[in-house]
């Protein structure tokens, strides 16, 4: 049996909702978070679980669901599916800023973790290195250093101010040129989405990259994935005469957030299908029916992680 292996990137379109069921605090429906650094995630039941929805509306879809995930116990002739899918992990936090409408933020710890999935699943990325500087960029923010002089000023985002590191004539930066290399991997391999225009697509998306993404140090970060989520108020209705009575609360991630995910396949007759099944959107997560969880997809081999051909 041929296994091959896939990264999954997954941006939102709009608010997401991928919920954790009933919150004990003051949001009624928070969203999932990885219990040891806070951070948001969708876990891999939750991905699964949309693109099976996902392939039993599509008539073609539909005559290989069963075998791609498999059936219930229930079944007589229940067991596994073909595809793996693991849990969708946050690469990117879009916050509002004062210099742009907003901003992606990273940090050394998610491309870290980034980087150990890609070599995971037998891709790789050259030259990237690791510096014990890379936690600690403390009330800095790195960017892209192709960046015009006009835009390395000091960056306000929520209620933050960062200065911009830059880079003199001839200095050495370690942590901007591991920066400057995983963007030029993002570049290489070609990641791109429909929503930017067939043609056009990679280059659009890798200028979006490299004029919004910055790196902040995995404190600022963790806080800002606490504090920066969007929460909406809802008014709870008395069931019996529908007139207002308390507020309820519920937590989104906002529109340009990117996960990633791991797809496995256990067959090669399910990897030809997997293109089709995972290109274009997917809806995830809850209040589907008021507009939410809507995400734009880009599937890579790990040939294509490796900079090689389709």
């Amino acid at each position: 049996m041929k296994t091959t292996s896939n990264l999954l990137f997954m941006q939102a379109e709009t608010q997401i909702h991928a919920g954790a069921g009933n919150g004990n605090g003051l949001i009624d429906l928070p969203i999932m978070r990885e219990a040891h650094n806070n951070w948001p995630v969708i876990f891999g039941s939750a991905v699964k679980g949309a693109y099976r929805v996902k392939a039993t509306n599509d008539n073609e879809l539909n005559k290989h669901a069963k075998g791609w995930f498999g059936q219930s116990s229930e079944d007589a002739e229940g067991g596994v599916g073909d595809l793996l899918f693991g849990d969708a992990r946050l690469l990117w936090l879009p916050v509002r800023s004062l210099n742009s409408h907003t901003l992606w933020v990273t940090c050394p710890a998610v491309l870290q973790r980034y980087v150990r999935d890609v070599l995971r699943i037998g891709g790789k990325i050259n030259n990237f290195g690791h510096s014990e500087d890379f936690a600690n960029p403390r009330n800095k923010a790195y960017r892209c250093s192709s960046q015009t002089p006009s835009q390395q000023e000091d960056l306000l985002i929520e209620d933050f101010c960062l200065s911009v590191e830059t880079r003199k004539t001839d200095e050495k930066n370690e942590v901007q040129d591991w920066f400057d290399t995983f963007l030029k991997w993002l570049e290489t391999t070609g990641v791109s989405f429909s929503g930017y225009g067939d043609e056009h697509a990679g280059k659009l998306f890798q200028r979006e990259i490299k004029q919004k993404l910055i790196l902040v140090d995995d404190n600022l970060f963790r806080h800002l994935c606490t504090t920066a989520t969007p929460v909406t108020p809802h008014v709870k209705l008395v069931p019996k005469t529908k007139a207002n009575d308390s507020l309820w609360y519920v937590e989104t991630l906002p529109p340009e957030t990117m996960f990633y995910s791991t797809v496995i396949c256990r067959s090669s007759d399910t990897n030809e299908q997997l293109k089709r099944l995972c290109e274009n959107y997917v809806q995830v997560g809850g209040h589907e029916t008021t507009g939410m969880g809507w995400m734009n997809t880009c599937l890579l081999s790990s040939e294509q992680l490796n900079g090689e051909k389709k």
